[in-house]
């Protein structure tokens, strides 16, 4: 798990009053699989598979009182633990408060990363 300097000083510039969660939802995703790599894109930390242009998901900064996870392909992601919400076509999302929401999530973070994983590396 790297983290990315360059999302670090994103992150540091907006001052959330979230960033503990933050971090800890980024490590918690970078953690999953060491061919996931972060960015800056579409306004917040993006995770994409090292050497593709396949995103993961992005975590959007919008919400002051809970972190939000959008996961572009999230609809085609198995989720057997019900984390995901929504009903668009291809769009799902996670919402995260605390630091313990992330923690009992952890275990379907890791299974949505292995899914994604199997189906966009070469």
């Amino acid at each position: 798990m790297t983290r990315n300097a360059d999302v670090d000083a994103f992150l540091d510039e907006k001052a959330h009053p979230l960033r503990t969660e933050i971090d800890h939802l980024r490590d918690t995703l970078l953690g999953a699989d060491a061919r996931l790599q972060e960015s800056i894109k579409w306004g917040g930390p993006t995770f994409s598979l090292v050497g593709t242009r396949s995103n993961l998901g992005t975590i959007t900064l919008r919400g002051k009182k809970a972190i939000t996870l959008y996961l572009p392909e999230g609809a085609s992601l198995p989720d057997p633990h019900g984390l995901l919400k929504g009903d668009a076509a291809h769009v799902r999302t996670a919402r995260f408060a605390s630091i313990a929401e992330i923690d009992a999530a952890t275990n379907a973070l890791r299974q949505l990363v292995t899914a994604f994983v199997a189906r966009h590396a070469a």
